[in-house]
């Protein structure tokens, strides 16, 4: 078990440097491309990402046949097997992501006849180029991870985003349009993507081929066909999953843009893309659980494996109440600051987004627990449950809510798949469930405690300097004692992420830091919650 927590604070932390490089750079990137654009482009812009989603759904998911499986093979010394596996997945997948771009070019007409937006279809056009190479940049994603080479993943997207970024700024500096934007896109997601495939391909051949000179290989002498069809048995159910998932993020988009003008849809787009940029960062630990998991498994070490799930539950539970309970605190600070004034109008759909990650984020441990386990039947479930719920609820709630309601929807949406992934996951592993349930209600009260005293603390109608500043007296150290009181942070943790073995210097100086940062807040709330409970007794 040691070397798994090993294995997952290191994935974690290298993976949390992945999605910190996305956080920021995309913080800065939607500082600059909501300003230079405005409500109303980015709202074009966004539809034409999201039938860009849409196609992409076409392409398959056999990435996630990689994400599983690589660290099984490389726990059975079956390497040779892996780079087989690999280039079938990235052969299928760029036929099907040229046919899907084909598919999608041809209907740009209509979906141009369908909206009238200005540019639309040649934006659409121009960003054909990521549906098409979406292979390239997935499957070598997929290989690094399950070999869990997290350092070449963290350093692909740190270059990945500060290419991006640069190249906005160039682009806002020259007074470029969207339509240049769009090929920029384009070209850094070929770029990337055949940069990931050809160093995860080096990475598995490197170690197929190192094997077969030991003679330590036990790749079994398999035909394409049984390749093919192992692929197609473990990933058919979690495609409809995934496409329920990416259809139920874009569709929303594609219909309020039959329902509201470019405006409407920019704002709505401002406040889903700022959460999701924000669930990112959080999405670091839960993807680092899945070759853990998977390892156990092909172990038959169960009781191991419900151990580890429940621990990463209880930390990425904390991690998203944490997130949902500052992004609806902040709301409006955070909506000047990204998008500008502007974009006021938009931080009430924020703050009822804010919502989702609390339990979608949550659910994401759970979800890599059914993926070790080869339950996809119930991803598929689960998935097809939030989409219906999600896309029924848009069409009830916007006619009587307007553009709220699809913020509304998002987040039902969301609560009945963490609901019944908490009564899947029972199932799955049966055994004591009394500590999910327990760190749900929890993270619940924390988040309703932030959400109601926000609201409570916006109607004094304050200067908006004054309100930043009350709010951060009461609600920061309010929450800081709320997760030390209910235990979701603990001692153990923390001794945990010491032990881990680290050489490089830097690494050494930030984790070092941040642990003994987090011990001296949490001492001073230890000492405070005595108070805490007396001053409760008292009343």
């Amino acid at each position: 078990m040691s070397l798994m927590l090993k294995n997952l604070s290191r994935g974690s932390f290298f993976l949390t440097v992945e999605s910190l490089a996305g956080v920021v750079s995309g913080l800065l990137y939607s500082v600059i491309v909501l300003r230079w654009l405005g409500p109303s482009w980015f709202g074009i812009l966004s539809l034409a990402l999201s039938f860009v989603g849409l196609a992409s759904v076409f392409t398959g998911n056999f990435e996630v046949y990689l994400e599983r499986h690589a660290a099984e093979y490389e726990t059975r010394g079956q390497h040779l097997r892996l780079v087989r596996v690999h280039l079938w997945a990235l052969a299928i997948k760029a036929v099907l992501g040229l046919i899907a771009g084909v598919a999608l070019y041809l209907l740009v007409p209509w979906i141009h006849a369908q909206y009238g937006f200005e540019k639309l279809d040649a934006l659409v056009v121009l960003l054909l180029a990521l549906v098409v190479f979406d292979g390239f940049s997935s499957t070598g994603r997929a290989t690094l991870y399950g070999l869990q080479q997290y350092s070449w993943i963290a350093g692909l997207a740190v270059l990945t985003h500060v290419l991006k970024l640069v190249a906005v700024v160039v682009l806002w500096q020259t007074g470029r349009g969207p339509r240049t934007l769009a090929v920029t896109l384009s070209v850094l997601s070929i770029l990337g993507g055949v940069l990931s495939t050809t160093i995860a391909l080096a990475v598995a051949w490197a170690r197929a081929r190192e094997s077969l000179e030991k003679g330590t290989d036990t790749s079994p002498p398999e035909t394409t066909g049984a390749i093919l069809v192992d692929m197609f048995r473990y990933c058919m159910p979690l495609l409809g999953a995934r496409a329920a998932f990416i259809s139920g993020q874009n569709l929303s988009r594609v219909v309020l843009g039959k329902f509201f003008d470019a405006s409407a849809l920019g704002l709505f787009s401002f406040a889903f893309q700022t959460v999701e940029r924000f669930v990112g960062l959080v999405y670091a630990i839960p993807s680092s659980l899945l070759p853990s998991l998977t390892q156990l498994v092909a172990r038959g070490d169960t009781d191991r494996m419900r151990r580890l799930l429940d621990k990463g539950f209880r930390l990425v539970a904390t991690l998203a109440c944490v997130l949902s309970f500052v992004v609806f605190v902040f709301a409006e600070e955070i909506t000047r600051v990204i998008g500008g004034e502007r974009y006021l109008p938009a931080v009430g759909l924020l703050r009822i987004l804010a919502l989702v990650p609390w339990v979608r984020t949550a659910q994401q441990p759970l979800t890599m627990g059914f993926y070790a386990l080869r339950r996809t039947g119930m991803v598929l479930t689960l998935a097809v449950a939030k989409f219906a719920t999600e896309m029924g609820s848009y069409f009830l709630l916007i006619p009587r809510v307007g553009l709220a309601g699809a913020a509304w929807a998002n987040l039902l949406g969301a609560l009945v798949a963490f609901f019944g992934a908490l009564i899947l996951t029972g199932r799955a592993l049966p055994g004591p469930a009394g500590h999910r349930s327990a760190v749900i209600a929890k993270t619940g009260v924390l988040v309703a405690v932030g959400a109601v005293g926000s609201l409570v603390v916006h109607r004094m109608a304050l200067d908006p300097g004054m309100l930043f500043l009350l709010k951060l007296v009461l609600f920061v150290p309010a929450l800081i004692v709320g997760v030390v009181t209910f235990d979701l942070v603990t001692d153990d943790d923390l001794d945990r992420a010491e032990a881990i073995e680290l050489t490089t210097p830097w690494k050494l100086r930030l984790r070092d830091g941040a642990v003994q940062t987090i011990r001296g807040v949490r001492g001073i709330a230890m000492r405070l919650r005595p108070r805490a409970f007396a001053t409760a007794k008292g009343h």
